[in-house]
């Protein structure tokens, strides 16, 4: 085999026991399905149960070869729509051959004055759950919006030089039912809308 120096390595190992534990047993009001909107700390009762569960799972010659045992927050929703955004950013990187951008709005109606839902919360409501973590967002977002972007590029509905704003469709109940594109032709703001992913 080969030599590694570790002299300057750190060793991160990760494991999901006590994740059920983290997911619902934080401070504050839960959000997102037990993730905390305010970014509130693990409580020390469940940070002891979860404790627990890791020593009764992995032996106690193995836990002593480590210097830190860290319990990690569910991730909050700023941290979700960042997670959003930098996969957005993905997407425009992709498009930027086309010199295409895609926005995301925010979902206030300034005409009828009804509220919307903004794209971010519907894609958060559809794509995101806590047992998996971050990762079904990303494969969510490829499925639905990328497709659909695909779609709208061969169709000719989303041609080359266009500001592609994703809004959340809203039905007669007054809930969001999927994602519309709707293109801003010969839009020529794309250097100013280079770290812009979400409308304020």
């Amino acid at each position: 085999g080969r030599t590694v120096d570790f002299t300057n390595t750190i060793i991160v190992l990760t494991s999901n026991v006590g994740a059920e534990l983290l997911l619902h047993g934080g401070d504050g009001d839960g959000d997102m399905h037990g993730t905390q909107e305010d970014g509130s700390q693990i409580s020390a009762a469940t940070r002891s149960q979860v404790m627990s569960l890791v020593r009764r799972h992995f032996r106690p010659e193995f836990l002593n070869r480590l210097d830190e045992v860290v319990l990690f927050n569910p991730l909050s929703k700023p941290q979700l729509q960042h997670i959003i955004s930098l996969n957005i950013n993905t997407i425009n990187e992709r498009l930027k051959d086309k010199d295409m951008c895609v926005v995301l709005d925010s979902g206030v109606d300034s005409g009828s004055g009804t509220g919307t839902v903004s794209a971010i919360q519907y894609i958060l409501d559809q794509s995101y759950e806590p047992s998996y973590g971050a990762r079904p967002i990303r494969r969510w977002l490829e499925k639905e919006l990328v497709t659909q972007i695909s779609k709208g590029i061969m169709s000719g509905l989303l041609p080359n030089h266009c500001r592609v704003h994703v809004r959340a469709k809203m039905g007669s109940g007054g809930t969001a039912t999927g994602l519309e594109l709707v293109p801003e032709l010969n839009y020529s703001g794309f250097e100013s809308d280079a770290s812009m992913m979400s409308e304020d």
